[in-house]
This record gives C-alpha cells, structure tokens and sequence, in this order.
C-alpha cells in the first residue's frame, strides 16, 4: 500500500531516490473502486477527486462501484496496465477489495471515504482523499507493507474485534439501508449474542478476566 506525507523534505529525499527507477516520472494508471453507502462518501467528493485525477498525470482507466459491481481480478487489472488502485471507501470495503488481490503485484491507495477510516489514517494522518491524491500525485509517498492480523476468516489491516459482541457489526450494516424489520432483527440478535452468548478469553496466563469479555480487540503494530 501506499503511505503518503506532508514533509516536504522527506518528499524531495524520496524523489531522488526514485528518479532512478521512474517511480516519479511515470503516468500512473489508476483504476478507482467506490462504495457509496460508506460514511462520508459523497457526490461531491467523488466528482472533486475525477477533477483531480483528470488535471494530474494520473490516467483513470474505469472504476468500480462497490459491492454492486464486482472490482477487476487481479489478471484484470494486469491486462489493462493498472499499476495503481484508489479505493475511496471505509475499512470494511479496503479490507473486502484488498483481499481479492492478494496475487497483484500493483500499489493500493486507501482514501478515507467511510466512517472511522483508520487505515487512511494510519497511512495518511488526518489527510483528506484530495489531500492524498495531491501527495501522491506529487510524489510525496512511499510504498509500505503494514503489519496485519491474519485469521482464517480474513485479515485485519487495522485490526479486528473477537467475540460475541461483534453481533453488533450487523447492526450497524443493517442501518446503511435500513429496514425496520432489519434494524428489529439484527439488533435482537446482537443483545442476545451480547449477554448470552459464550464469552471470548485471553489464554496467555494473566491476561485479562477469568470470565472472559463480550469483544476483544486486537490491533497490528507498527
């Protein structure tokens, strides 16, 4: 993935660096995946970042509307020269999408468009989407390989909740597009699970409560 900053000395170090292996010489060709029921994706902002990609050396080569469209293979994406893919999304969509492309050799840019946004954060600071595009359109990034939580469900870029308690994350999907009979549903069966359901523990003597909690958190390190 891609980490963009603001130092512009760190950037002019980096550019350097690169000139060499065209890393800031080359048009980047970007292919763009959104997910308009994230939190704070908006018209607005997705028509500022067309502009901005349309006015740098950045060439657009389609985009995905995620997850009624299905985003390109990573065969796909090879095919049509992507070396680079914009997701403008929350952390649930970044880690659905990033996961399909375990075998792409490309870069993947996490702009902050849903609600927390903690891997744009992690990456970016408290940037903007526009704000990162301008970084990364002027060179002011490196490429990183981030410290994740593997499980055999899925892996956690910015880390990942255990127990029942995460009966609530329904919920929460539920109100994107709510449904009385959904919200109804899906918030009986989170309190249900929350209070009745087996308790998750820690096995490392010492660690936390005998009795276990409804939801542990677990985040990567850096």
């Amino acid at each position: 993935v891609v980490s963009t900053f603001s130092d512009m000395t760190e950037r002019d170090d980096l550019a350097k660096q690169s000139a060499t292996d065209g890393l800031t010489q080359k048009p980047y060709r970007l292919w763009l995946v959104r997910n308009e029921s994230s939190g704070s994706n908006d018209d607005d902002t997705l028509s500022a970042l067309r502009e901005a990609i349309a006015a740098s050396r950045i060439k657009l080569l389609g985009e995905t509307s995620f997850p009624r469209e299905k985003p390109p293979s990573p065969s796909e994406l090879e095919a049509m020269g992507a070396d680079t893919a914009a997701i403008f999304a929350g952390d649930g969509t970044i880690s659905s999408v990033v996961a399909g492309w375990s075998s792409w050799r490309g870069t993947i840019l996490a702009l902050p468009g849903g609600t927390m946004n903690l891997l744009a954060r992690r990456l970016h600071g408290d940037a903007t989407a526009l704000e990162i595009l301008e970084r990364f359109h002027g060179g002011a990034f490196h490429r990183v390989r981030p410290t994740v939580i593997l499980s055999r469900h899925a892996v956690g870029f910015t880390g990942a909740l255990a127990g029942p308690g995460t009966a609530w994350a329904e919920v929460r999907e539920a109100m994107r597009e709510p449904t009385l009979k959904d919200l109804v549903s899906t918030t009986g069966e989170a309190i249900a699970a929350s209070t009745g359901a087996a308790k998750v523990v820690c096995l490392n003597e010492g660690c936390g409560r005998e009795e276990g909690y409804t939801a542990i958190s677990l985040n990567p390190v850096d």
